[in-house]
Formats: C-alpha cells, structure tokens, sequence
C-alpha cells in the first residue's frame, strides 16, 4: 500500500499530517506503521485515552510499554487537541492528534532516536 521507494523520500521531509495528505487512501494507522519501520520508531497509539498499540522494532532498545515521558507527552496532546512534540536526549517523540469525526479520538506517538540516519 505505501511502497517504500515512494514513502521513503516523502518521509524525509513531512510529519504524519502531510504524508495522510500525500496518501490519502491510506489510514493514520498504516501511515504510522510504515513510518515506525522505516526509521525506526516506537509506534504507541492511545484510542480513547485507552493503550491499544505498542510496537517497538527489534534495533530500538524500548520497553514494551510507554515510559512516564511518553505518557504524559500523550495527555498533553489530549488536552491541547493538537500535534505535539518532545525531546528527551537522545529520543524525540512527536504525537499527533486524530479525530475523525466518527466519535472516537485517538493519539498516535511516534518515539524516534534523535540524528537518526535513513
């Protein structure tokens, strides 16, 4: 669905928001897990304010659940209804707000080492 040498280069200079633009037909979701693969990253994906995804990639030293940074990075981003992002030597965590309009809210955290080289 997202062919790595057309995601790659788009990748490398848009967040989340503008590569959903670039493929529209696929899901925040798909989008997400494509990203997580190619960075790598820590995929965590909260739907009405429940964990219901977590997905680190075997080069990532993360523990298998959020850490304290990533949660509260992810109520603030409940709060603000909004994108936001972190820094925590080395990681950079950038969260994305989702409604949809279909009644549930989600936020996606995308939990990345910093400098990271494609």
């Amino acid at each position: 669905m997202l062919p790595e040498e057309k995601f790659r280069p788009q990748m490398a200079c848009l967040d989340l928001p503008a590569l959903k633009e670039a493929f529209p037909y696929a899901s925040w979701e798909v989008i997400a897990r494509r990203w997580a693969q190619l960075r790598p990253a820590a995929l965590t994906i909260f739907d009405a304010e429940r964990l219901t995804c977590r997905v680190v990639p075997p080069t990532l030293k993360a523990p298998p659940r959020p850490t304290e940074p990533e949660l509260e990075l992810i109520a603030a981003t409940y709060r603000a209804k909004s994108h936001l992002a972190s820094s925590l030597e080395p990681l950079v965590m950038q969260s994305y707000f989702i409604d949809d309009g279909r009644g549930i809210e989600r936020v996606i955290l995308l939990t990345e080492v910093e400098n990271f080289e494609f």
